[in-house]
């Protein structure tokens, strides 16, 4: 059950960042651009619950994927810049894409 809710919460997350990326982040209405913001990162923050709560009720074979998409935008957001946003963006992406196939 938390393991649908996880995938399906990815899935999610994968087409907010994706839309937010190419379309919102660069809207020129302020309030909308806060709004897909906002909306990413509520989502975001259910996935890596999720994630964690995972870690502990799954399997030993998924456990370490599911740490990996927890602990990942604590990681990537670590080291992004600015200058390199796109190439983080789709790091995280992809993080959440291998998430959702591997579990």
């Amino acid at each position: 059950m938390l393991i649908k809710l996880f995938v399906y919460t990815g899935i999610i997350l994968f087409f907010l960042l994706l839309t937010g990326k190419l379309y919102f982040y660069n809207h020129k209405n302020r309030f909308i651009r806060e709004k897909s913001v906002t909306a990413g990162t509520i989502v975001m923050t259910i996935y890596v619950f999720l994630a964690i709560i995972n870690v502990f009720t799954a399997n030993i074979s998924v456990k370490p994927i599911l740490l990996l998409c927890a602990v990942s935008p604590f990681l990537i957001g670590h080291f992004a810049t600015y200058e390199k946003l796109t190439f983080y963006t789709i790091l995280q992406l992809v993080v959440i894409l291998m998430g959702i196939l591997l579990v």
